[in-house]
């Protein structure tokens, strides 16, 4: 099967998503932008939720945690600071993958719970959780991780803050923004490590 198609759909779908946001994200945009019909749209996607579900997966993807990235010989509240930086993207910059991470919370327990997407998101929180321990689990050892919770505890902590500010940083709220995030994560890190 001829794949120039899709791929020409999802670039199209990325652009416009980055371009012009979530809403402008519609199978008679996507199928102009790429220069097909919708009936070629409609047989890679038969529904507008399945293109959304794959360019929302494809945005986050983009922002997979490399741990190999991180600067780990930094001081640890700086590392701390790098590892959740890598997983929630500046609303300034990325707020298109804010957003799909919404959408694949969304398709993978919303209404129509999606089995596949739950598995991927378990399968990639997973991943993190062990990316986040490694890095835990080295601190302690250099005598730099506090006591009182648990590295498993703070692992929990950590992920769960992160998804959070991700949900947040989406909302009208002008609580919270790029700089309260680094705020607040620079003072969870004088708590959980020795700087």
């Amino acid at each position: 099967m001829d794949e120039r198609p899709r791929v020409a759909i999802l670039q199209a779908a990325r652009q416009i998503v980055h371009e012009s946001g979530w809403s402008a994200l519609t199978v008679r945009a996507v199928a102009g932008r790429a220069e097909i019909g919708i009936g070629t749209l409609r047989h890679h996607f038969p529904t507008q939720a399945e293109l959304h579900a794959t360019v929302a997966t494809m945005l986050t993807e983009d922002w997979r945690l490399d741990v190999d990235m991180l600067d780990l010989d930094a001081p640890p509240d700086e590392a701390l600071l790098g590892f959740v930086r890598a997983l929630v993207p500046s609303t300034e910059t990325d707020r298109a993958t804010l957003v799909a991470w919404a959408v694949r919370h969304a398709a993978a327990y919303g209404p129509s719970e999606a089995v596949a997407q739950s598995t991927e998101l378990a399968r990639e929180y997973g991943s993190l959780r062990t990316e986040l321990r490694l890095v835990l689990r080295l601190f302690e050892r250099r005598g730099q991780l506090r006591s009182g919770l648990s590295p498993d505890d703070m692992n929990t902590m950590i992920v769960a803050l992160a998804a959070g500010f991700r949900l947040l940083l989406l909302t009208e709220d002008r609580g919270v923004t790029d700089e309260s995030v680094e705020r607040i994560v620079r003072h969870l890190a004088h708590h959980v490590v020795v700087t």
